[in-house]
């Protein structure tokens, strides 16, 4: 089983919590150490109770997550809304869901050619992120014979993220309310959906 335990070199960087305010974002993200500003290319995982369920890379701040905490707000893909509804279905199933993060490989310098061919020094240079994410998938797939459950992207045309998703991430980038149906208890996306778009109806609706 693809266990943290079997990832070396990832270090814990935080845990998701339910967002109990009325904003619309459905988790917030608690750093074990609020004085870490790291910034830079890296690649991470989130776990689930000590499974990996994602892997990717980001070159954002450490405590930005991969981005995935607009996953409910703006004008989203389809990956960030994916990605930010499938945390917050697993806390609301009780569930531990963890970030963890490997600062990409870096050279300490390098000479290079400005715009008008004067030679400077550029110091710290990140390799790119998405080589390091691609090499780590190919071992992945090697290892465990599949890919993260959540790397849906990556997974093929066989692959696609559910269509529940779609139609929140449409409605959000088209700032429209999806009305409410019955059909929709069966959902935990659209329930936490409407439990922060339609929260009059919610209210009123005996779950």
């Amino acid at each position: 089983m693809a266990n943290i335990s079997n990832f070396p070199g990832f270090e814990k960087i935080g845990s998701f919590v339910i967002n109990l305010t009325n904003s619309n974002t459905l988790w917030n993200f608690i750093k074990d150490n609020p004085s870490d500003k790291r910034i830079g290319s890296h690649t991470y995982l989130i776990v689930v109770n000590n499974l990996v369920k994602k892997l990717g890379c980001s070159v954002t701040k450490l405590n930005n997550c991969a981005g995935y905490g607009v996953g409910n707000g703006g004008s989203p893909s389809d990956r960030t809304t994916g990605i930010h509804y499938f945390i917050a279905k697993e806390l609301n199933e009780g569930n531990i869901v963890e970030f963890y993060a490997k600062m990409c490989p870096k050279i300490d310098k390098i000479e290079i050619n400005d715009l008008f061919n004067n030679t400077s020094i550029i110091k710290n240079v990140y390799i790119d992120p998405k080589q390091i994410e691609q090499h780590y998938l190919n071992s992945f797939k090697e290892k465990f014979s599949i890919l993260p459950e959540w790397n849906m992207q990556e997974q093929g045309r066989n692959s696609d993220w559910p269509e529940n998703i779609k139609s929140i991430r449409n409605a959000l980038c088209q700032k429209k309310i999806i009305e409410y149906k019955s059909e929709h208890n069966k959902c935990p996306y659209m329930m936490l959906y409407h439990n922060k778009y339609n929260k009059e109806l919610i209210s009123k609706i005996n779950f």
